[in-house]
């Protein structure tokens, strides 16, 4: 057909062409594929190759399979040797009639299609031994026998049973010829498999009881009854059966109850059991035994820890809703792990059966109801902030909850917490989402929200409520408070007392450190916290002990802080916890400000260095090798203190060449409240830099005179301890000749002779400003300062190394700057070359007010010193 198919469609294309000539042609249409019609694909014969005896039957069966849409398929038999088996031509029962083997047909017919399969059955004229049963005891399920006048509820009756040799199909229990359970072979033994002479015993279970679920009517009802086991075979499909055993049945009325659960929830608890919750549901099903007529009047449902109920009409239902109120007594629930019911009923006007449902774990009952812990963690008037948790419990590691206590739950446990809080009264909060803190509200006027604590076990089973109010936050049944909610920081500063790193030496250590406090806003404002507005600690270090708690609490070797004033006096705080104390050492505070929501500011902190005066330091006298030459002199000597050194200063006497000492820069022996203490035989000398071996005063601008040359006659040293205490002046004399003497700037056989030598700017009175004060807005900040020394033109070279600018302050030389690169300026005349050495100077606020007297001292680079005349044309002019 495909290859006759191609060719006329071949053909169609071959005519199309032509006729695109100009012909006239005829197309063929292919014929319609042809049309399959449903029918028989396959036919199984069974048993196949089964052994029967002359004159024994066996039953065969036919399998057909066939396409869909078929026909149902009729089925006949045929014998390939009717000689030695027969078949019914519709029932396809086999006889045999002669030893041989034959072949049994199955014709299956559907439609106009057929199909067949074939079977061998073996005939044998050779006898077997036919299987046999007999009932041996009937017992109850622990195998106990039961007296047959008075059976119930669950039997097994037991049999003894010989194959023979037959193929045993199964077993079935005969009560009055109905069949009422029966015990089945999968792989029945073949003849002659098992010794004739082996007995086995076999169980058939029995339910004497059973009933149909549905309308509680008894399988079989109470009195006498009769029991067989008939044996099935595949030789003897129609059976042979047992003598008969009477019975007598006696099972008791009863009513079957069943319990559900609808509209819960379940949960395991700690141990894995299951619980439930929700609507509790019964049902009731009399089930009735005895012969007669039964009318229920009604039935009667109770359970632990609910109201029983009575139903007087079928069906024979109730059920318990989880919201309404139940128990003895108005209850709030039932948790009970061995929760049943029982159903009591009443027939014909008498006492009925009852029965109970098996128990389930219900619960229904919410957890004890917890308690508030109105101002955690030293709160006051109800105030929180977000650091509060409502859920949490307060306790000496979580000083922030607001749960006061534990709920209990007698069910499946597994509590949690939950708030709510709304704005004004109780009603509002209930309608309120849960919460756990207050981050999700906004901050309020005043004590304003109504708050609402819940406990709530894993079936969801929650505190009621009980009795809101629209007006008022009050409730029954939960507990509630009224909080305000503030989440901002008040502020904190120093204000009077101790400033920064101060140095006490006199009185004792009480409240010098003061702070200021305030919390501002309108809205969140709960104010300051008047029993801790300021929490802090004060910790002590001295040379006997690394650090102290002077305030505050030690856990764990830390030092916590705790508040520092009880009833402070606001603004202002003092530290009024501190008892007054005359230990010496450093005192390190710090502090935060708390409002009475919780909240804190930063910390500040303050230390100050204590040590009454009479414990100064002492200072041995400095020790030099000699000679003393520039431009570099080293003096040692070595300090001790009880507390902490702080400085040495020295300076350096001039005989008759300086209007006063040198105050040399001074000697740093430790830091402000800096580990480790230093304090015991500490050195504490001075190396002298650009070391002035001599000095020449000039009293003129010019023209210079032969002056004198002076030596350092003397050092004076104080050392001072961290509390600014002194010690003894140490004077150490410098004899002349312990110092090389230098070369004079004024004498004829310099190597560079000065003409002259001044200060010559400012050359007029100058007013600057130490940059306080209201002179500050309008003279300048600094001043230049400029000395000039002259020589002989062409060959004057710069004759100093540098030049330092001191000023006068108390009889000592100050130094305020130095100069060492000068500006060279040469007019030809005699002595007409100049060198300018010239520094900027700003006093700064440390400079009092004043004429400001300034010397000038060049130095070579041996230590070769040439003095200035004063000038006194610097006046500060601020208060």
């Amino acid at each position: 057909m495909s290859k006759l198919y191609r060719s006329l469609l071949w053909s169609g294309i071959v005519t199309f062409g032509i006729a695109a000539c100009g012909d006239d042609v005829t197309v063929t249409q292919p014929p319609p594929p042809p049309t399959v019609v449903p029918g028989i694909r396959s036919v199984t014969v069974a048993p196949d190759g089964v052994t029967i005896q002359v004159a024994q039957t066996v039953q065969m069966t036919a399998a057909v399979t066939t396409d869909p849409g078929a026909a149902a398929p009729t089925i006949a038999w045929s014998s390939s040797d009717a000689t030695k088996a027969t078949v019914g031509a519709t029932s396809g029962l086999v006889t045999g009639v002669a030893v041989g083997a034959v072949g049994i047909r199955a014709t299956a017919t559907s439609g106009t299609s057929t199909g067949s399969g074939v079977a061998t059955v073996n005939v044998v004229t050779s006898q077997v031994t036919p299987a046999t049963v007999s009932i041996a005891s009937i017992t109850n399920t622990a195998g106990v026998a039961v007296p047959l006048g008075n059976v119930a509820g669950q039997i097994q009756v037991n049999v003894n049973l010989e194959r023979g040799g037959e193929r045993v199909q199964r077993l079935e229990l005969l009560v009055d010829g109905v069949v009422r359970g029966s015990q089945t072979f999968a792989s029945a033994l073949a003849e002659g498999s098992a010794p004739e002479a082996a007995i086995e015993v076999i169980s058939i279970p029995w339910n004497t009881a059973a009933f149909n679920a549905t309308t509680g009517a008894a399988d079989v009802l109470n009195g006498n009854r009769t029991v067989a086991v008939r044996l099935i075979t595949q030789q003897n499909q129609q059976g042979t059966a047992t003598p008969s055993v009477q019975i007598t049945l006696n099972n008791a009325n009863f009513v079957a109850v069943t319990v559900t659960i609808s509209n819960g929830s379940t949960a395991t608890d700690g141990t894995g059991l299951l619980w439930q919750t929700g609507d509790a549901n019964a049902t009731a099903l009399p089930v009735f035994y005895s012969a007669g007529t039964n009318t229920i009047n009604q039935v009667v449902f109770s359970a632990p820890g609910v109201n029983s109920k009575t139903v007087t009409a079928a069906p024979w239902t109730t059920s318990w809703a989880k919201a309404t109120t139940v128990g003895n007594g108005g209850s709030a629930g039932v948790e009970n792990a061995a929760w049943a019911v029982t159903a009591n009923s009443t027939v014909n006007n008498n006492p009925g059966p009852n029965g109970t449902s098996a128990s389930i774990r219900y619960d229904n009952a919410p957890p004890t109801v917890p308690t508030i812990f109105a101002n955690p963690n030293n709160r006051q008037g109800g105030w929180v902030n977000d650091a509060v948790a409502f859920t949490t419990l307060q306790s000496a590691t979580n000083l922030n909850g607001m749960r006061g206590s534990t709920s209990v739950d007698g069910g499946v446990g597994g509590i949690t917490y939950a708030a709510k809080a709304a704005l004004g009264n109780s009603a509002a909060a209930l309608a309120s989402p849960d919460i756990t803190g207050p981050s999700g509200l906004a901050r309020s006027l005043a004590n304003a929200y109504c708050l609402m604590l819940f406990a709530q076990d894993a079936l969801g089973n929650r505190n009621s409520a009980g009795t809101v109010s629209s007006t008022a936050c009050t409730s029954t049944g939960v507990n509630v408070t009224t909080i305000g909610v503030d989440r901002d920081a008040p502020t904190i500063a120093f204000s009077g007392g101790l400033a920064s790193n101060a140095r006490l030496n006199g009185g004792t250590i009480g409240a010098e450190f003061q702070v200021t406090v305030s919390d501002t806003g309108t809205v969140g404002n709960s104010g300051m916290n008047s029993a801790s507005s300021v929490v802090g600690t004060v910790l002590r270090r001295n040379a006997a002990a690394s650090a102290t708690c002077f305030i505050g609490t030690v856990v764990s070797g830390v030092c916590t802080p705790v508040s520092v004033n009880a009833a402070p006096p606001f603004p202002l705080v003092p530290t009024t916890t501190v008892a007054a104390s005359a230990t010496t050492g450093y005192y390190s505070y710090s502090a935060v400000a708390q409002d009475a929501a919780g909240n804190q500011s930063g910390s500040v902190s303050r230390v100050i260095a204590y040590d009454p005066a009479a414990n100064v330091p002492a200072l041995t006298t400095a020790l030099f090798n000699t000679p003393l030459t520039g431009p570099t002199a080293v003096f040692n000597a070595n300090a001790s203190d009880n507390f902490d050194l702080w400085t040495a200063v020295y300076t350096l006497t001039y005989g008759g060449g300086l209007p006063g000492p040198v105050l040399l820069p001074t000697v740093t022996l430790n830091t402000f409240n800096v580990a480790p203490l230093v304090n015991s035989n500490v050195a504490a000398g001075i190396t002298v830099d650009g070391f002035m071996r001599q000095v020449e005063a000039v009293t003129g601008n010019a023209p210079l005179a032969t002056g004198g040359t002076f030596k350092p006659t003397q050092l004076d040293g104080v050392a001072r301890d961290q509390a600014n205490n002194p010690s003894a002046t140490a004077t150490t004399p410098i004899p002349g000749a312990s110092v090389t003497t230098g070369v004079s700037y004024t004498a004829a056989a310099a190597p560079q002779l000065v003409d002259s030598w001044a200060i010559t700017a400012p050359s007029a009175a100058t007013n600057i400003s130490n940059g306080a004060g209201p002179a500050a807005a309008v003279n300048p900040l600094s001043v230049t300062i400029t000395a000039d020394v002259f020589g002989p033109t062409l060959t004057f070279n710069p004759p100093f190394a540098r030049v330092d600018f001191y000023r006068v302050v108390g009889g000592q030389l100050v130094l305020i700057g130095t100069a060492t690169t000068p500006s060279t300026t040469d007019n030809g005349a005699a002595n007409g070359r100049r060198h300018r050495y010239s520094i900027s100077w700003t006093p700064g606020a440390t400079v009092a007010t004043g004429v400001q007297t300034i010397h000038a001292i060049g130095v070579n680079s041996v230590g070769d010193a040439l003095v200035s005349a004063a000038n006194g044309n610097i006046t500060i002019t601020n208060p």
